[in-house]
């Protein structure tokens, strides 16, 4: 369009017209002559935090109900690593979930750089709800022992004592884990009570995993595990365990899209507290 056409349309002198226009062509030319300049001293440090910032937030994940069954079930306040962070657990219900990413400093500098992008609340979230996932899985473990007696009023061992029938520690697991697997709807080859088998001197195994000691009652075991997996799949504490698995599973989800997002980016806004000492 003509500097004549646009004064004819807005009333204003072609020569008004004429400079403003190219003033405001030469402010277009040195912003981006400026951002140029950014992208050649600070391109590499911009990459780093990028990078290093994806590599660690890669490796958060959610898992299944068969992991870290030996970590839900132990009483005591403990420290543990996962894929990404670590767990601080308790009894008490005070779990607490880190992801490594916040002690990176690479991850500290993208923020600065980025303090309103949606990946900082989806990790917080990540380290939230991953939190719930292991308190209500150790709520959901301390249910089955007192299901299993109540249905058979045997003891429970780590071994065949005697000659009194007993249940191993083993059937707690193999009810927790199949029952959390029925809550979650995750399809699987998982226990039939045809799987269930007398072995010599008493000890019946579900499949390959030995579940009780109990001479001659393989239906009376086979009969009491699928009626405890079913009854605590069906618990409020079932049903709280496998909500915060979902969303563990979807944060999981939005977390790598976010991280997609940051890879496409060709500059980042702003300034860190390592790139605010370059002079522009």
């Amino acid at each position: 369009m003509s500097f004549t056409r646009i004064g004819k349309e807005t009333g204003w002198d072609e020569r008004t017209v004429a400079k403003h226009l190219k003033q405001d062509v030469r402010v277009g030319e040195i912003d981006q002559i400026r951002q140029d300049l950014l992208k050649e001293r600070l391109g590499r440090h911009w990459d780093v935090l990028i990078e290093e910032t994806r590599e660690a937030l890669s490796h958060l994940t959610v898992y299944d109900p068969w992991e870290f069954i030996e970590r839900i079930k132990e009483p005591e306040v403990t420290e543990f690593s996962i894929s990404g962070g670590w767990v601080s657990a308790g009894p008490d219900g005070g779990d607490l979930v880190r992801a490594n990413a916040n002690d990176l400093r690479s991850y500290q500098l993208l923020e600065q750089h980025l303090p309103h992008d949606p990946l900082w609340g989806l990790v917080e979230r990540w380290e939230e709800t991953m939190a719930r996932n292991f308190h209500t899985r150790r709520a959901l473990y301390a249910l089955v022992a007192p299901s299993l007696q109540h249905a058979a009023d045997w003891p429970i061992t780590a071994r065949e004592e005697g000659q009194e029938p007993s249940w191993r520690t083993e059937a707690v697991n193999l009810v927790y884990e199949e029952a959390l697997v029925r809550a979650a709807r995750i399809k699987r080859q998982g226990f039939t009570p045809e799987r269930c088998r007398e072995m010599e001197g008493g000890l019946i195994h579900a499949g390959t995993i030995p579940v009780a000691h109990a001479p001659g009652a393989v239906d009376q075991v086979r009969e009491t595990l699928a009626r405890c997996i079913v009854q605590i799949a069906d618990t409020d504490e079932a049903a709280e365990a496998m909500h915060a698995f979902e969303e563990s599973k979807a944060l999981v989800q939005q977390i790598g899209l976010a991280l997609d997002d940051l890879r496409l980016l060709t500059y980042l806004p702003g300034v860190c507290s390592v790139c605010g000492r370059v002079q522009l």
